[in-house]
């Protein structure tokens, strides 16, 4: 009692200390982009847009005003154009593939309001950057799409019913890339082939464990090619294994945390990714991905959200294959 306005400022040091917000991890300012001259100098007109990327529609907010500044109608849409082309020669898929057959749209400012720099509406398709702060967040939120959209290819959305954790789970590939495994003749739980391979170890001696007493779920949804599942697999379990999940985790107050999360997680690296690939190339694109450095993060390094330089290669490798 006689300490209580002493503890209370402790405590909010503490809370200021660790406290991880987003926007702790974005740069504060974007650079001017280098890199190829995608545009040929000129503004990229809506058709041209739509035609060579394949969106499906590009929305602009109210508040979204004509002109050419980074801020305004022309200068968002010729940034968003020169990152996708970037981002098109990162992966090597074709400019017209990145909007996912045709299904993805994108929104400058356009829909809904609120602290976050952008968001991917999983419902409608949509990739909305905000006005004010959704330059860095575009390879981001585009990732989130991808992570969707192959979710999607096997039987489409799986309609909310009111628990969101469980939304996002039976809508994101990343939850469950391949098919679990369940016992032949014998009543189990559907586990994963590492998590089977894991037991199996543990318990030799026991025949329920025995590889050959287990098949793929029959009931495993059909859609995504194996060899893009084992890819998507293998990409969650180099995340799982590495450092950052620990350091992500550790910003989280409960168990389905947002940072810790394998599908914020995977969109946070593929951040990572795309940078060091930029950076390799001798090029930058911060409206594309703007990561602040570690050595500049106003947190604990202990919950430093992204890969460590050191920690990129092994993701990278995973990002390649997929």
């Amino acid at each position: 009692k006689s300490g209580y306005d002493e503890l209370v400022s402790e405590w909010e040091s503490v809370k200021e200390r660790d406290n991880v917000k987003e926007a702790d991890v974005r740069g504060e300012e974007n650079r001017p982009r280098t890199g190829r001259d995608w545009r040929k100098g000129k503004d990229v007109t809506p058709e041209q847009f739509t035609n060579e990327l394949g969106f499906r529609g590009v929305d602009f907010g109210n508040w979204v005003s004509q002109g050419k500044n980074a801020k305004e109608r022309q200068g968002m849409l010729n940034q968003a154009y020169d990152a996708l082309m970037d981002l098109s020669n990162i992966t090597g898929i074709p400019p017209k593939a990145l909007s996912l057959n045709g299904s993805l749209g994108l929104g400058f400012g356009s829909r809904g309001s609120g602290a976050a720099s952008a968001h991917f509406e999983p419902g409608t398709l949509v990739i909305n950057l905000t006005k004010t702060r959704g330059a860095g967040t575009l390879a981001h939120e585009w990732f989130h799409g991808l992570d969707n959209y192959f979710s999607r290819l096997r039987g489409g959305e799986v309609a909310f019913t009111g628990d969101n954790a469980a939304y996002r789970q039976n809508n994101y590939v990343t939850y469950k890339p391949e098919p679990l495994f369940v016992h032949k003749t014998q009543r189990s739980t559907p586990i994963t082939k590492a998590r089977l391979e894991q037991m199996h170890e543990q318990n030799p001696s026991s025949e329920y464990f025995a590889p050959f007493n287990w098949q793929e779920d029959p009931n495993h949804p059909q859609g995504v090619r194996p060899v893009v599942e084992k890819a998507f697999a293998d990409l969650v379990k180099a995340l799982d294994e590495s450092p950052m999940a620990v350091r992500a985790k550790a910003n989280d107050k409960g168990a389905d945390g947002y940072w810790g999360r394998i599908i914020e997680r995977g969109a946070r690296s593929f951040e990572n990714y795309v940078i060091s690939k930029m950076m390799q190339d001798g090029y930058n694109n911060d409206y594309l991905a703007n990561v602040r450095n570690a050595a500049d993060f106003p947190r604990s390094q202990s919950r430093y959200p992204y890969l460590f330089p050191e920690e990129v290669a092994p993701i990278s490798e995973a990002f390649d294959t997929l």
